[in-house]
């Protein structure tokens, strides 16, 4: 494994636990279980938004 799967693994498991973590504080331990799949797919998305940022001074386009 790469060093930067590596780092991607342990950032992914990290946003997995703390989701969770916070999940269970809002809703409780079953609701949590519950939202499991779509905590999982969340960190996910949100490891690729964070490995994949604009330029600092890149200009965010909204178009419609």
């Amino acid at each position: 494994m790469t060093q930067s799967n590596l780092r991607t693994d342990r950032q992914y498991a990290r946003l997995v636990f703390e989701f969770e973590r916070r999940a269970t504080e809002l809703w409780g331990k079953t609701t949590a279980r519950r939202a499991r799949e779509s905590i999982e797919s969340v960190a996910a998305n949100v490891g690729r938004l964070v490995n994949d940022l604009p330029d600092f001074e890149e200009e965010p386009g909204f178009y419609l």
